[in-house]
């Protein structure tokens, strides 16, 4: 099957969600503008649907670069509100009814985000077989999907056939202490592979000065009393977006019903994005839903 065959959905549908979003944003800051009356409503209502006419521009703007559109996105989504909220608050907050509803607000709009972020994360990342392609059994899938180590590639394959859930994992950066845990659980009924991927690392050296650090956005870029990190630990649960270029750059492709190696004569996965891309070309290929998910 042409990888590009593969249906990805649309996120026009993500595009018009942040702008009706900032547009309900606006529209109470207009009305919280109109009952102090401290600035001229005129001026008023253009900064505050400026936020949704960024939304708009991005949520119009090209979809080729799925990764980048959805960041664009979130980027306005997240941030326009927040400014709209610091100017909106004229000189120093007291506590009382102005302070109460900024706090009000800023837990909203958190919320809304994050909530935001998982229903995106839910479709963003989805990808659907071809129409017409035949859809493999359940004991197929598994078999090709276990034989994926044996090209010579450096993972890690536990099954649970009882409840149709493999696990994949192995060490992106050579490290013993970070692994890169995949894994799958496949909906026979649905034909369906639900996948949750997961960063992790047990006391490891820091990947690079950043997050040796240890420092959050708004932190003092020097602290002499806080050394860098000498070992982390830590779990992240990512959802990683695939598009048409990494199916088709896949080292990885069936054949068949046998996998077979189209990549450099060295057998080894530069990243984790091109695990994802392999394990989603065989499921895929196989007729079967490609689902991340960002929850167990």
């Amino acid at each position: 099957m042409n990888p590009g065959a593969a249906r990805f959905a649309t996120l026009t549908r993500a595009g018009v969600a942040c702008t009706v979003y900032t547009l309900l944003v606006a529209a109470a800051f207009s009305a919280w503008h109109l009952a102090i009356g401290s600035t001229p409503m005129a001026l008023a209502l253009v900064i505050c649907f400026l936020p949704a006419a960024l939304c708009f521009a991005c949520a119009c703007s090209s979809q080729h670069d799925r990764r980048q559109y959805v960041a664009r996105l979130m980027a306005a989504a997240l941030m326009a509100p927040i400014l709209l909220l610091f100017w909106s608050i004229d000189g120093p907050t007291h506590a009382g009814l102005g302070m109460a509803l900024a706090i009000g607000f800023v837990l909203l709009h958190v919320a809304a985000f994050l909530l935001g972020l998982r229903w995106l994360a839910a479709f963003s990342t989805r990808i659907d077989p071809a129409a017409g392609t035949p859809v493999a059994s359940t004991a197929m899938l598994v078999q090709r999907l276990i034989a994926l180590p044996s090209l010579g590639l450096p993972l890690d394959v536990h099954a649970d056939p009882t409840h149709h859930t493999l696990q994949f994992g192995w060490n992106p950066t050579g490290q013993a202490r970070r692994r890169h845990r995949v894994t799958l659980h496949l909906q026979t009924d649905a034909a369906q592979v639900q996948v949750l991927e997961q960063l992790q690392a047990d006391g490891a050296a820091p990947a690079d000065t950043r997050e040796a650090s240890m420092r959050s956005p708004g932190d003092a870029f020097f602290d002499p009393t806080r050394p860098d990190a000498q070992k982390v630990w830590l779990r992240t649960v990512q959802s990683t977006i695939l598009d048409v270029e990494h199916l088709a750059g896949a080292p990885v492709a069936l054949v068949g019903d046998a996998l077979a190696w189209r990549g450099p004569a060295a057998r080894v996965l530069p990243d984790t994005d091109t695990l994802m891309a392999c394990l989603a070309n065989i499921v895929v290929q196989s007729g079967w839903s490609w689902a991340p998910r960002l929850r167990g």
